[in-house]
């Protein structure tokens, strides 16, 4: 066992779900008779909790029970338009088999509800390399807050400057630096030039390996 972990976010770094979740984003706020560009779907809201996002597309605090509601229709309406479309990113799973192979811990942290999480990982057949997956349902704040990294981390027993989280949305890199964890950045959902930070931008895991990753723990590595 080495003396470090992984945790990987899940949209954005298990498989590019962005415009799949745009849409559905989209389609259902339309359907609410509100609006919602491209862009602030992208910008500001992509990464971050279901209440949150709801809270402020609605404008208003949103109550558990309907809360409830609103999730499962919209995710039951991603989940149909992802299914038999979801691709693991490019060279993830070679890096998840060579760090498997060096008894690197592994866990998934993504804001998304439990069955989401579930739902990517089968339909991309990851689900055997993590130890621990950590969902929305654990997390009273969503993105930007830490939490959900302090909880994944305390799952693996590795102190936070131990971990280094694989991340894709704004939300998720600031809440991963909060949690005083390495990162490196995955440009999947923003472009490289978007993403600002003392920290590695690459465009996918074909970019990545352990030799990138132990150098993130190794005094001044950037």
């Amino acid at each position: 066992m080495t003396n470090f972990a992984l945790i990987f976010d899940m949209d954005g770094v298990i498989a590019d779900t962005a415009a799949l979740h745009q849409k559905a984003w989209i389609d259902f706020v339309h359907e609410l008779g509100l609006q919602m560009s491209p862009e602030t779907f992208r910008n500001k809201l992509f990464g971050r909790a279901n209440q949150e996002i709801f809270n402020i597309v609605l404008d208003r605090q949103v109550d558990d029970h309907e809360l409830r509601i609103l999730i499962e229709k919209k995710e039951r309406l991603y989940r149909m338009y992802a299914t038999d479309r979801l691709q693991p990113l490019a060279g993830l799973e070679v890096f998840l088999k060579s760090a498997q192979a060096a008894n690197i811990p592994m866990a998934v942290a993504s804001s998304a509800p439990q069955i989401n999480v579930e739902f990517t990982l089968r339909e991309t057949n990851l689900a055997s390399y993590f130890l621990h997956l950590t969902s929305a349902q654990e997390a009273q704040r969503g993105k930007p807050d830490p939490q959900i990294f302090e909880i994944t981390a305390k799952k693996l027993d590795f102190a936070p400057e131990k971990c280094l989280v694989f991340e894709d949305s704004f939300a998720g890199l600031e809440a991963a630096q909060k949690a005083h964890m390495k990162v490196i950045a995955i440009a999947s959902t923003h472009a490289a030039d978007e993403i600002s930070g003392d920290y590695p931008v690459v465009k996918d895991f074909t970019e990545v390996d352990l030799k990138l990753v132990r150098k993130q723990f190794e005094a001044g590595g950037e």
